[in-house]
């Protein structure tokens, strides 16, 4: 998919040997914690997104691709996507991995 930049929501998973850019978000796998430094640095990491999405493919990695790297999806999508309803927003990423868990 041409991933130019990777978005690394790890505190200690390593990056695939590739010739990309490399962000390392060092979020912890406790989810109630990961949540509360993402609301916590919330602007810095949408703008990050924002900033890059017209340079580089992005990919945001997490431990089970199942609740950090889609929560910080959700928020960017009702940010900048225009859409403020989160049910249409968790229908949106649940048509790409059903197993993913929004209910926070």
């Amino acid at each position: 998919n041409n991933i130019g930049l990777l978005i690394n929501c790890t505190n200690n998973y390593e990056f695939p040997d590739m010739n990309i850019k490399k962000i390392r978000l060092s979020l912890s796998d406790n989810f109630s914690e990961a949540y509360n430094c993402i609301n916590s640095n919330k602007t810095k990491i949408l703008e990050l997104i924002y900033n890059n999405m017209d340079i580089e493919n992005i990919l945001i990695a997490c431990y089970d691709g199942e609740r950090i790297s889609p929560y910080i999806i959700t928020l960017f999508i009702k940010e900048y996507g225009n859409i403020s309803n989160i049910t249409k927003i968790k229908n949106i990423i649940m048509s790409k991995n059903s197993s993913v868990s929004l209910d926070y």
